[in-house]
């Protein structure tokens, strides 16, 4: 616009740069020629007379005209080159204050924290107790909690003013404290305590009276009339508590180990809060802006969820059980379609107690393994936070590696279909790849990691009438047996494919009983007789001459 106000010839408009030369579309109307470009940087405008973004230097060579940038004086030539700053910062302040204004910002209202505060070792250290108020901060009324807790009172120390029970104390906290928590990352200082009714261990609908208070905010799950905040407290507090045997607990235990556990869940619990907008002086709106704008052009969209918490969304219409195995052993859960589950140790499954009219869908977090009744009018759905494994009838393993980052499936008996559970914790741009879904057959296993699910076989591969449970009297003692026909019969055992890139191999004999030896002993002991080896490709195994 300043450029054309002083006469100055536009050639160029581009959102984004067309970097090399390529470009999504343009057209032309006038002089001008606008266009989209493939890079999304920005973007600029090439004025005649000017060495810019393009780096045209032929037009520089030539004698100036009245029309270019290099031919006005030097106050009009300052208000074009500053045109496109000032855009830019006014775009991102309107931006930023749109986004202020709809969103806010949220905090901890001190005063709605009736239950004070839980404190960790460090803050019992200096005094405080559980149940404590922060009323103020070196005098001045404690309005949002973060501020207890802010680098200001831990850089450089504070008093607070403590309300406890009735009486007012007045506690220090030195300006070594935060030395001990940064050498202490387990520990915690303070966070806010939010009481809720006392459980003795994973509820089932028929509990005693005794922990009516419970059930009223189960009620209020089914209704769906739960806060977000209390939806992840009750989650979670099923998981903390799965951890220890709470029927021997005493009353101050139980306290106590609550107290613990909104610790725990201080850095993921989202309690009440109240939005408020603030005013925003300049500077940090012109940062912020700058960074709103840097995230649109780039196309970089944030999905957070939580696949636990969808899960528990979409069923919450259900009555669901938690079940968690503290023991050393694994444990036998039983569903009410018959179905049966073996519950590895340190592992948590969550499943309703009748099944919804049109599929059974779980929730696992860990290891198990699964022996489905069949029901084709019902597909049976294993969920955890990488995986979504559909089943009609059949048995497998589902397992997580000990950080979390992969997931394994492996298949006994039956079919299963694996795909990625795309309700977790991404950052997704624009084009980015999901898994492709695959189908297991007994004897495979689909590894997934880094959004890919690859597929192969099993460590120790079952013979089928062994999984099935069905009589088998099958011999492997073969004598001058071609090889041909070994492995078909393997194969057909197993229902693993079993094939050579050298179809002389396959004219090979073998003498031996290999009856009682796993399969992959098995052509161990084949493959040593005629100097090949084996190899795993995919789910099929690959048999060739050594070289």
């Amino acid at each position: 616009l300043a450029a054309r106000a002083f006469g100055i010839k536009v050639e160029k408009f581009y959102l984004f740069f067309d970097a090399w030369g390529f470009k999504l579309f343009s057209f032309k109307k006038g002089d001008v020629e606008y266009g989209v470009g493939w890079l999304p940087l920005g973007g600029y405008v090439k004025i005649a007379g000017m060495i810019d973004e393009s780096m045209d230097t032929e037009q520089m060579a030539q004698p100036a005209q009245p029309w270019e940038f290099r031919s006005k004086p030097a106050w009009q030539r300052l208000i074009v080159m500053l045109g496109g700053i000032i855009v830019n910062i006014v775009v991102g302040v309107i931006i930023f204050w749109m986004l202020t204004f709809k969103y806010g910002q949220t905090y901890t209202v001190n005063g709605k924290l009736t239950d004070g505060i839980s404190v960790g070792s460090i803050g019992k250290g200096i005094g405080l107790i559980n149940g404590d108020r922060i009323l103020a901060i070196n005098g001045s009324k404690l309005i949002k909690f973060e501020d207890a807790i802010s680098s200001k009172v831990l850089f450089d120390g504070a008093q607070l003013t403590i309300l406890r029970g009735n009486q007012t104390l007045y506690i220090s906290v030195p300006d070594t404290i935060l030395n001990k928590l940064s050498k202490n990352d387990k520990e915690n200082f303070i966070a806010p305590r939010y009481r809720m009714a006392r459980v003795e261990t994973v509820l089932e609908p028929d509990e005693k009276a005794d922990k009516q208070s419970f059930f009223d905010l189960l009620t209020r799950y089914e209704e769906g009339n739960c806060t977000e905040s209390e939806k992840l407290w009750l989650n979670q507090w099923y998981g903390l508590l799965g951890s220890k045997n709470v029927n021997n607990l005493s009353s101050i235990e139980l306290e106590e180990m609550k107290d613990n556990v909104w610790l725990k869940l201080k850095d993921n619990a989202k309690p009440n809060k109240k939005q408020r907008t603030l005013k925003l002086i300049w500077i940090k709106t012109a940062i912020a802006a700058s960074i709103t704008i840097a995230f649109i052009i780039s196309g970089i969209y944030v999905f957070s969820s939580h696949a636990e918490s969808s899960f528990m969304n979409q069923n919450s219409g259900l009555n669901l059980i938690s079940k968690t195995n503290t023991s050393s052993v694994p444990i036998v859960i039983s569903l009410n379609d018959e179905s049966k589950v073996t519950l590895q140790p340190k592992s948590n499954i969550i499943y309703p107690k009748v099944f919804a009219k049109s599929d059974r869908k779980v929730y696992l977090n860990g290891d198990a393994f699964f022996s489905i009744t069949k029901n084709p009018k019902k597909p049976f759905y294993v969920y955890n936070d990488k995986l979504v494994v559909r089943v009609l009838g059949t048995s497998f393993f589902v397992k997580q590696t000990s950080d979390e980052t992969a997931a394994e499936v492996a298949v006994r008996t039956g079919k299963v279909q694996v795909n990625e559970n795309t309700c977790n914790d991404i950052i997704t741009l624009p084009g980015a790849q999901i898994a492709k879904p695959v189908l297991l057959t007994p004897n495979q296993k689909g590894l997934f990691a880094a959004h890919k699910i690859k597929t192969t076989l099993v460590e120790k591969p079952i013979p089928l009438a062994v999984a099935y449970n069905e009589p088998s009297n099958i011999s492997y003692n073969f004598k001058e047996e071609r090889l041909r026909e070994i492995f078909k019969t393997l194969s057909k055992a197993y229902g693993i494919e079993i094939k050579s890139d050298n179809e002389q191999i396959l004219d090979y004999t073998f003498t031996g009983d290999v009856t009682n030896k796993g399969l992959y002993d098995q052509l161990s002991l084949i493959c040593g007789s005629i100097s090949g080896k084996y190899s795993i490709s995919g789910t099929s195994i690959l048999v060739s001459i050594k070289n």
